[in-house]
């Protein structure tokens, strides 16, 4: 009888260990899964935010800088502003945005930014050649991920035209992507041991 007994009870937890794991897995699964179904809604919702900041930030251009887009010995300008160092524009982006980081490209090379690298503006940086291949190769707006100064973010770029319909630079606004995995990254590992405390709580009740 007792061998028995024990034999029952080594196959009884044999069964919870077994039932446990599978619990476990099952539910680390799901949670993975939710997560990165998280993570792909959020960056389209940024990518939905980056698209209506970018209207916002082209009438705030045109409204304040009247006048057409072209390169004045050798300089970018919008109408009598020359945009080579300039921060205006940028850096009022900024706050109409609540904090967006916003550059200007004159072909490739970032001439004006509110992006801050060390200290100090990331001015004459490049663009990456996926994204200049988009917007100035098939003068085309780009949205999407996008490494910006080293750092990956959701933004979008915006080809600048000439009157000759020529690309002549790039204005771009963006967000880090980092704030928000950060948000996701502590909900997947609060969900996954609130899962693990219901499995082992079922166990011990069904035990």
């Amino acid at each position: 009888m007792n061998k028995l007994f024990k034999n029952a009870t080594m196959i009884r937890t044999k069964m919870n260990f077994i039932l446990v794991n599978a619990i476990v897995i099952m539910m680390a699964v799901v949670a993975v899964y939710n997560y990165y179904e998280s993570k792909d809604n959020l960056l389209a919702s940024v990518e939905n935010k980056m698209y209506s900041d970018l209207k916002l930030g082209d009438a705030y251009i045109d409204a304040q800088f009247p006048g057409e887009w072209k390169i004045v010995d050798g300089d970018l300008h919008k109408g009598d502003l020359n945009v080579v160092g300039d921060t205006a524009i940028v850096d009022n982006i900024k706050e109409l945005t609540n904090g967006n980081l916003a550059s200007i490209f004159q072909d490739r090379t970032r001439i004006s930014t509110n992006i801050v690298d060390d200290g100090e503006r990331a001015l004459n940086t490049e663009i990456s050649s996926e994204v200049a291949d988009v917007v100035i190769g098939e003068k085309t707006r780009y949205i999407g991920t996008a490494t910006v100064v080293g750092e990956e973010a959701v933004a979008v770029y915006e080809p600048i035209f000439d009157a000759n319909d020529n690309v002549i630079g790039i204005w771009s606004t963006a967000v880090p992507v980092a704030p928000y995995l950060d948000i996701l990254n502590e909900g997947l590992w609060a969900e996954i041991a609130i899962n693990v405390f219901l499995a082992l709580f079922t166990i011990v009740i069904i035990s």
